[in-house]
């Protein structure tokens, strides 16, 4: 039942590591719940988090826990500083980013804000952290922008929910 056969993902449950730890986790919810069951197998660590609310929160709230639980450090959205980032800094990373088959993150310029979209999501606004990192403030996730040796934009790492996912460029 915890072997994954796709992906991360065995029967109902998926199986991953989370910031070097095994997790076993199974979420789901219904309009108005939402659900989070996470398990550390060798950290002999169970959390549950039920919510009455739509959304990521008790996936969120799940993640934070761990981290606290497991030392590290844990800095909430609003903790975040943004920085002015120069407009022509912003217009590189506009783009289309694949993060997997039919699921990419376009990122747009709207005056002198960076927005992001994710296919089938309303599109939300980033706030520069540094050059090259950004935050959103609708759910607690990060951007980070990669170039290569010629300076050019090749893909984003999206941090979320204690999972790094890799867009490449289209």
């Amino acid at each position: 039942m915890t072997t994954p056969f796709k992906n991360d993902y065995a029967f109902g449950l998926v199986v991953r590591t989370a910031n070097g730890h095994k997790v076993i986790e199974h979420a789901g919810g219904i309009e108005g719940f939402n659900t989070d069951l996470v398990y550390y197998p060798e950290d002999k660590l169970t959390i549950v988090v039920l919510a009455n609310l739509n959304g990521q929160a008790p996936d969120e709230i799940a993640s934070k826990l761990a981290a606290v639980v497991h030392n590290e450090s844990v800095m909430l959205p609003s903790e975040k500083k943004e920085i002015a980032v120069p407009r022509a800094i912003l217009a590189k990373y506009v783009g289309t980013y694949a993060l997997m088959p039919n699921f990419d993150i376009v990122m747009t310029l709207e005056g002198d804000r960076l927005m992001t979209q994710a296919t089938g999501q309303p599109k939300f606004p980033l706030f520069a952290e540094s050059e090259t990192k950004f935050f959103l403030k609708v759910v607690d996730a990060e951007v980070e922008f990669f170039k290569n040796e010629k300076g050019n934009v090749t893909h984003i790492m999206l941090h979320q929910g204690g999972q790094d996912m890799k867009g490449t460029r289209k």
